[in-house]
Order: structure tokens, then sequence, then C-alpha cells
């Protein structure tokens, strides 16, 4: 029965306490005999009445050693002073409870992403960049690499971070979650379209929600958008291989970078909707600015004729123009 087995570890522990008091008087008392007998030694040189003392207390500390020491058993214990006493159960973890486990379990998932190394290694390309919202652009960083894991390992590392950042994000304003790969992976294009699509057909697979969008036979279609824990996201990639005319050139940062970019960060920032027209000779809206900036930096953007195109054509970007890098059909 549970109250019976309660029992008996009660009787066991309080065995286990009358044992060691038990042990701690017996050596207590064996260092006194011993601090007798030196100061009888010590003072046995003068035979004075002190020594005639010492040695009857030595005497008496012999002949009356006690076989059990004085019993300090759990008897003596105030179980009133008990802090488990009576401690309450619940059927039901209370929420204050169920608060503390959430912020522990996230302590211990997570990493302090706004002072991630990555960020600091994207800085360059950060800071030179014609868009006009880059360089106050608030960003969470991935994990540092690690080598001995593979790409799938490296980037499920950091999906309990990214779920944490869908939540907090609009709250702070954050405007992208940056993932750093090293080098290796943008040695070509091929290499770096099948290094993207296995990061994001990892974050889609592990999607809280259950919509695994990266297999959505509609991902070829306008009305396709990559989305994870309910929130839609605007995703580049910067490589090393474009060069400086290319709107995805890296500056010299020699690592690859895949951003997401929450789409709800674009209507903080009040950009407007998408559009086919530009007033280049004249801008107006922050469009224009940014198109106007990116053409004379010498490195323009190709706008298309329509605001209605497949989002996916987007997320690697050819050599040229017109060159549609089918990175979601790449084999693995």
């Amino acid at each position: 029965m549970p109250g019976c087995k309660r029992k008996e570890i009660m009787h066991s522990e309080y065995r286990g306490l009358e044992t060691m008091g038990s042990v701690m008087f017996t050596k207590l008392y064996s260092h006194l005999k011993f601090a007798l007998l030196i100061l009888f030694l010590y003072s046995a040189l003068n035979v004075t009445v002190l020594s005639c003392f010492l040695f009857t207390l030595l005497l008496v500390a012999v002949l009356f050693t006690p076989k059990n020491s004085i019993e300090i058993t759990a008897k003596e214990i105030d179980l009133s002073k008990n802090p488990l006493k009576r401690n309450p159960i619940h059927d039901v973890v209370p929420p204050e409870v169920m608060a503390d486990a959430a912020n522990a379990v996230m302590n211990f998932c997570v990493h302090d992403a706004a002072n991630s190394p990555v960020l600091l290694n994207f800085e360059p390309l950060k800071a030179q960049s014609q868009c006009l919202f880059a360089r106050k652009a608030k960003l969470w960083g991935s994990r540092v690499w690690k080598n001995d894991r593979s790409l799938g390992e490296n980037t499920f590392r950091n999906l309990a971070t990214l779920v944490q950042f869908t939540v907090v994000a609009p709250s702070i304003g954050l405007q992208g979650f940056l993932f750093e790969l090293p080098e290796n992976f943008g040695s070509s294009l091929q290499i770096f379209s099948n290094a993207v699509l296995h990061v994001l057909s990892t974050i889609s697979s592990y999607d809280p929600t259950g919509v695994n969008c990266m297999a959505d036979p509609n991902i070829e279609t306008p009305k396709w958008v990559f989305q994870f824990n309910k929130v839609t996201f605007f995703v580049t990639s910067f490589a090393p291989f474009y060069p400086p005319s290319h709107p995805r050139h890296s500056f010299g940062c020699k690592f690859c970078y895949i951003l997401l970019q929450p789409e709800f960060s674009f209507a903080q920032l009040d950009i407007p909707f998408d559009t086919p027209e530009t007033q280049w000779d004249n801008p107006k809206s922050v469009r224009d600015r940014t198109r106007v900036a990116f053409r004379d930096a010498g490195r323009p953007y190709h706008v298309r004729d329509t605001v209605s195109y497949p989002m996916v054509h987007d997320v690697v970007r050819g050599m040229n123009d017109h060159e549609v890098v089918r990175w979601w059909k790449v084999e693995s």
C-alpha cells in the first residue's frame, strides 16, 4: 500500500539519522580521549595537581567508554518544522509553476540570437546594402555553425529560437532571422541552391502548426508563401559568388546567408504594396528610392511588369535577370 510504503521510507530515514548521530558522537568522544592523553603527557614532565587531575580524567574516559553513543534519533526531530510536511499536491499544475517550467525549457533550448556572432559577420553586407532599411534593421542570428554536425542538424539547432522569434518579433519590431552557412556552400549556384532547399525544408518540416509549406504542391504559384508557426516570410539569400553588379552581392562576406523577413515587418515599416511602376527620375515612395539606389550603385534588380508572380522565384536569384533558379527542385 502507498501509505505503508511511505511509513517504511520514513522509518528508514529515521534509522539513518540515528546511525549518523551515533557515528558522529563516537568520533567526537575518541577525539576527546586523544586530547586528554596529549595534555597528560605534556603535564607529566612536572608532577603537578593538574597532571594528576588529567590522569584521573583519562582513566575515567578509558574505563567508562559507552558501548553506544548518545542517541540522536529521529524521535528528537521536530517534524512540525519539516518544510515539505503536508505540502499541497495539485491534480493540475498551477499556472505559475507552468510558467516557470516554460521559462526553464526556453532558456535551455534557445540562444542569445540578438547578440549572435553571425550578426557581426553579416555587418559588412548590412552596412553597404542599398536597401534603405538595412542599416537599422533589427535582426536575430542563428547559432554559430558546428562542423561536426550536418546541415540539417545545424538548422534544427535553431528551431526553438525561431519559434521564439515568431512570437516576440511583432512586439519588439524584429525584421529578420538570419541563417549563416559556411563558405563551402557558396562555391557554386548549384551547391548553394541545394543548401537553401535543405535549410528551408528542415524548418518547414518542423513547423509547430503542422503546415509543411515546402511540401505544398502550389509552391510554383503566386499564392504560395514560406511560413512557419503562422508567420509568413519573404526569403532572400546571399552568397560570395554573386558579383558586385548583382543585387545579392555580399560585399566580401565569406559566408552564405538565408534571411527570413516576416511580412508583418513591412507593414510596421509602412512600406507600400509592390508595384510594377517606378518613378525613376523623380522617386517618391520608399520602393522608388530603393530601386533607384540599387540602380545608381550599379547593381539594379529586376522589376517585373506584374505583381502576380511566384515568390519562390525570388528566394535564390540567378546570375542574370531572366534566369529562374529552380532551387526547390534540386536533388538533396
